[in-house]
């Protein structure tokens, strides 16, 4: 399924949509938040983290404009914030 269709898919069953997403992209999205913050957190906290990954997407799903850039590019920014900001609070919470 191409990003248009997946993003098309997400306005008129936003459900299925969802899965088809979290189907073509938890390896990526899971291999970003896995290298982040394999160190500090336990493997719960990753799973908890692509979670919460998918989750930002569906919420701001509406604001991705294909002429900036690829779904995986934006799946890609969400998961690097997200993962340091769950690194940062790791940290804080260690120290």
């Amino acid at each position: 399924m191409t990003q248009e269709e997946i993003l098309s898919l997400m306005k008129t069953d936003p459900e299925k949509g969802l899965k088809t997403v979290v189907f073509q992209y938890t390896g990526l999205v899971y291999k970003i938040v896995l290298h982040k913050l394999s160190s500090i957190c336990p493997a719960e906290d990753i799973e908890e983290t692509v979670s919460d990954v998918f989750l930002d997407f569906y919420k701001s799903h509406r604001t991705v404009d294909l002429s900036k850039g690829s779904l995986a590019s934006f799946l890609i920014i969400l998961a690097q914030r997200r993962a340091v900001d769950v690194f940062r609070k790791a940290v804080r919470q260690k120290n």
